[in-house]
């Protein structure tokens, strides 16, 4: 149980960092770990629904997240509520990576460049090897 309160505290203060630095890009531009940034509209968009099912609580792609690059999940739902905080990050990553909108996408952040991995239902290896590919530089 503790273990819950501590992730959920230092997500709060993550988020809270990430309030303060993003909307001069600085935050990215200053990391060490490169950024996987996915927007997703996760109570309304199917794909998404098939990105987050079938990828992201994937216990391969989760160890991947955990150990080889940040992470930061940009949910944009219709229903679920999020709290002030959260969509405002959400809304600044947006501005920066995903201006047109679309659901999902995914961008591979390094030194505050992003570069797009179009999401084809792939499964959970076929993504992390594009993302490995993208920074070994091999795009």
């Amino acid at each position: 149980m503790k273990i819950f309160l501590y992730i959920g505290i230092a997500f709060v203060l993550f988020i809270s960092y990430i309030d303060r630095s993003i909307a001069s890009n600085q935050f990215f531009e200053n990391r060490k770990l490169d950024t996987l940034l996915i927007f997703t509209g996760s109570d309304w968009c199917l794909p998404c629904m098939r990105l987050e099912k079938n990828i992201l609580n994937d216990s391969i792609f989760v160890q991947f997240t955990l150990h080889a690059i940040e992470f930061i999940q940009a949910d944009f739902p219709q229903k679920k509520k999020l709290d002030a905080i959260e969509i405002e990050r959400n809304e600044k990553l947006a501005e920066l990576y995903n201006p047109k909108g679309i659901f999902p996408y995914i961008v591979v952040v390094q030194n505050g460049l992003g570069t797009v991995i179009p999401f084809r239902d792939q499964q959970p290896a076929a993504l992390i090897k594009s993302i490995q590919d993208i920074l070994q530089g091999y795009e």
